[in-house]
C-alpha cells in the first residue's frame, strides 16, 4: 500500500507536467500510471473484502488505463485527432469525478488519505478540461512527423 501512496503523486505530477509542457505522452502516461495505482488498490481491497463494487471500480479505471496507454502518435491538428482527444479527455474527467465521489464513501481509511485521494482525483478530473481548451484554441504544437 505504501508503494501505491508514493506512485499516486508521481502520476498526478506527471500529468500536470504534461499539461504545462503540452506534452501528450507525459499527460497520458500520468493517467495510465494513476489507473494502475487505482486498479492495484482496488484488487487488493477486493481480495480482502470480496465486495463486487471493487471489481466495478477495476473496470472503470481499466478503461482509463486502456485509453491512456501511451503511444508514439503525434498530434497533427486534424479534426479526427481533435475529436478523439475530446472524447478521451471527457472520459478521463468523468472517471475521476466518479473517483472524487467514491473516495468520499471509503470506510476504514484515515481522513487525510481520503482527502488526498479526493484532491488527486479532482486534479485529474480538471486537467483534461484544460487540455480540451488548449486543443480547441490550437495551443498544442502540431507535428507533421508520422
Amino acid at each position: 500500500m505504501n508503494l501505491l501512496l508514493l506512485l499516486a503523486p508521481v502520476a498526478v505530477l506527471c500529468t500536470i507536467y504534461g499539461v504545462i509542457r503540452r506534452g501528450r505522452f507525459l499527460f497520458l502516461f500520468g493517467y495510465f500510471l494513476y489507473g494502475i495505482v487505482v486498479v492495484s488498490n482496488e484488487l487488493l481491497l477486493f481480495s480482502e473484502t470480496e465486495n463486487p463494487m471493487r471489481v466495478a471500480n477495476v473496470l472503470i479505471w481499466g478503461t482509463q488505463i486502456i485509453l491512456a496507454f501511451p503511444n508514439p502518435l503525434r498530434y497533427d491538428g486534424s479534426k479526427a485527432f481533435k475529436t478523439f482527444s475530446y472524447k478521451t479527455f471527457l472520459v478521463f474527467t468523468l472517471i475521476n469525478c466518479y473517483g472524487v465521489c467514491i473516495t468520499a464513501s471509503i470506510a476504514n481509511v484515515e481522513p487525510i488519505i481520503q482527502r488526498i485521494a479526493q484532491v488527486y482525483h479532482g486534479v485529474l478530473a480538471f486537467l483534461p478540461l484544460v487540455a480540451i481548451v488548449l486543443i480547441s484554441k490550437n495551443k498544442i504544437p502540431t507535428s507533421n512527423h508520422q
